[in-house]
Order: C-alpha cells, then structure tokens, then sequence
C-alpha cells in the first residue's frame, strides 16, 4: 500500500494523469470455474473473477429491482449458495445467467457489459474506479470557462469536469451585480449551509465583523464550517467589486490530498497520529444575528480500508482545545507542527479580478487569503455561497450520463474528499 502511495504521489507532482476509466472492452467469454466463481474474460486481456452469491443478490431484473432503481430484493433474502445451470454471452455483449435451486422459480440476471465490469473487485479496478485526482501543479494556471457558458448543460458540464479534475476553477466575466454568485451555484445545485451566514455572505472588510474573513487580515489556509458533520462542498466566491488600488488580497488554495500524502511520505509516525487522534472543532459566538455554539471531533485525516486517504479536516481558525488521553497531547501537537508546515507548500495563488468567480471544492481544497490594503477609498468585495457535495456530485454525474456516457460505470469516482470510500 505505501508504493502504491508513493506513486499517486509521484504521478501528482509529474502533473501526470492516474488512470482513468477507458471504453470498456468486449466479453470474450464467460463460465463458471470449479471454485464457484464465475470468470469472464474480456478482450483487453483482463480477467474478471466473480462470487456467485455477489452476482446473485445483485441482480437487476424486474423481481430484484424496480424501475426507479430501488431494490426489491433484500441481500439476506437471496439464496446464500445460488447454482447456475448456463452461463453465456448475450447478443448485446453483456453476461445472461440462468439460475438453478433456491428459488421456487427459475431465475435469470442480465448484466451489461459496462455493468459487470464495474463490479470486478480486483485491486486494480478497485483503483480507477476510486482514483485520486492528482494535485494541480502551483504554477499551473487555473481552468476558467465563460459565464455565458452556463446558460447550456455542456457548459455547465466543462465547469464541473474543471472542479472534479482540479479541486477548482473560475468562470470569467460574471455580471457585477450582487447575487450573482447564487446564480451560477444554481447552475449546478441548490445553495446549502444557509443557518449562519444567510444564503448569500459579503466578504468585505467591516467595522464589526461576525467572521475574520470580513476584516482585511491574512487568512490561513482553512476548511470552512469544519465544526458541522458535513461541511459544505462547494463554495463560490464572486468578485462583485475589486478595485485596481487594492494592494494584496491574493486568494489561496492547497490539494489536501497531495499534502497528506506528503505528510504519509516524510512523517509516517505523524501521519498515524492525524489518523487517530481527534481534533476539536468550534464555533463559539454569542454576540451575533444568528448566536453560534457548534462543536464537532474527528481526526484531521480519515481513512479507508484499504489506508488511502479519503478526507482531511484542517481548519485552523475554528479549533478548540483536545479531548484526548495525556499520552496523545504532545503526539499530536508535533504532527500538528509538521502537518502546517506542509500546508503551506505548493499553494496555489492568485488575484481575482473584478468579475471573476471562483469555485472550488472545500472538502478537497484549503483555502485563505493574503493581507490587504484598501487605501482611502478602495473596496474589496466578493460574495459567497455553498453547495453540498452529494448535490455537486449527482449533476455531475447525470449530465455525463446525459452528454454520451449512458453508463453509470462509464466515468471513474474521483475522490473528492467527502469521507467515501
């Protein structure tokens, strides 16, 4: 597993492509092997081995599952050692099974050739069907489309293909009139995470100020709303105003996935600490519209079963104090220092212009802010809004399936930080 980080690692900062999820291949042949398997051969060369009980319990036939795609079929209920009487090839290419015992009637599964292919469990599918996207390099110029793109679903497409591949991009040229930036997040989803700052926020600087991101102070890389189970996925930034006197104010943004495997690499030891030790955070403020007090721990790295990382919290702004046993304080502090200091490599920086709306996915990407300085009459103004990452993920996916890939299988399941493994 620790090779098979390293080159994640590696192809990430080539800037190369991790697999991705090709054409898939014609079925050569299919049957059933003595070990009560089935093992289908495709013409690429690949072998695919697959547990009977596992075909069975997921047939999608009218008796196993409705037209809505809901189940109809419990898993327990399917016969727990199902015997085929024939296995072939079907004329559109997929695998046609006839059943034999353990139901009262004879059954038969059909599955597709796409399907299929998608359920092979071998580590290899097991990686393009789950890839990490590798991180963007910091001298690489950010994807940006066009805002009248947005009025078509190819254009909408392209944005989000950006943000799956890249973590972020920025759509050009949007009109300077305020709530704009819910316009185009209505492109994609419904706006989410209304409670605390309202459906749309104002990112200026203020005299009295419910966030330090409506001051004109550095801001440190960070996950908003770290402190809620879910934090939001998407957020939006719309430079509404941007004045040529503003000195700084450049935006931030760091690959959580490329930093934690840089952790994984160096600091091993610390890196297990991040996995194990919860960290606390929270939003405690009184003294506002909507009053806050809002807590939630959980490490700072989470992981799968098979040790790749799936999502990292990092939220410095909003921490507070550790709950855990003595002998994990002062472990944690130091992974903590070697963590930040990580952080703060290959950042991706850059200066909005007026019109500029960034959009990038907070569950991937750490964001912050530079200083600024407004002079006498200057303005920085930029709105802000968020969509939830299941929202993203399910226009994402159907307008792929939409636009020529009609299969669910057809695209890999980039991850994107949302803990799924």
């Amino acid at each position: 597993m620790f090779n098979s980080v390293c080159r994640h690692l590696t192809a990430a900062r080539r800037g190369l492509a991790l697999p991705s999820m090709r054409p898939f291949s014609s079925i050569v042949s299919a049957g059933v092997e003595q070990n009560n398997k089935l093992r289908v051969a495709w013409a690429d060369g690949h072998s695919s081995s697959f547990d009977l009980f596992h075909l069975r319990a997921w047939c999608t036939c009218p008796q196993c599952q409705h037209s809505t795609g809901q189940r109809l079929v419990n898993i327990a209920d399917a016969p727990a050692a199902p015997r085929v009487d024939s296995v072939q090839v079907a004329s559109d290419g997929g695998v046609q099974i006839q059943w034999a015992g353990g139901d009262a009637t004879p059954h038969a599964s059909h599955f597709q050739a796409s399907e299929i292919r998608k359920m092979c469990y071998d580590a290899a599918s097991l990686d393009v069907i789950a890839a990490t996207p590798p991180a963007l390099p910091a001298t690489t110029a950010v994807s940006s489309v066009q805002y009248d793109d947005l009025s078509s679903d190819a254009g909408v497409l392209a944005l989000c293909q950006h943000i799956m591949r890249d973590g972020l991009a920025i759509v050009r040229h949007v009109p300077s009139t305020r709530g704009q930036v819910q316009v185009v997040a209505e492109t994609i989803a419904p706006i989410s995470h209304t409670h605390l700052y309202g459906n749309v926020f104002d990112v200026v600087a203020e005299h009295n100020p419910v966030n330090i991101a409506y001051t004109s102070e550095r801001l440190k890389l960070h996950l908003d709303l770290a402190y809620y189970e879910s934090p939001p996925g998407l957020q939006l930034l719309h430079a509404l105003r941007y004045d040529p006197t503003v000195q700084g104010g450049d935006s931030t943004f760091r690959d959580t996935f490329d930093a934690a495997e840089t952790l994984r690499v160096r600091h091993p030891e610390h890196f297990r600490t991040l996995t194990r030790v919860p960290a606390t955070f929270k939003k405690f403020h009184l003294d506002r519209a909507t009053p806050a007090i809002l807590e939630y721990e959980r490490p700072h790295i989470a992981l799968n079963h098979r040790d790749e990382v799936v999502g990292v919290f990092w939220s410095p702004p909003f921490e507070g104090p550790l709950r855990v046993p003595a002998e994990d304080v002062g472990l944690y502090y130091e992974a903590y220092r070697a963590f930040d200091a990580i952080v703060q490599e290959n950042v991706i920086q850059f200066k909005l212009e007026q019109g500029d709306l960034v959009i990038f996915n907070q569950r991937r990407m750490l964001h912050g802010r530079e200083a600024f300085s407004a002079g006498s009459d200057g303005v920085r103004h930029l709105q802000g809004t968020y969509v939830n990452i299941d929202d993203f993920l399910c226009r994402y996916r159907t307008l792929e399936h939409k636009h020529g890939k009609k299969s669910e299988a057809a695209s890999p399941l980039f991850r994107t930080g949302n803990q799924s493994f």
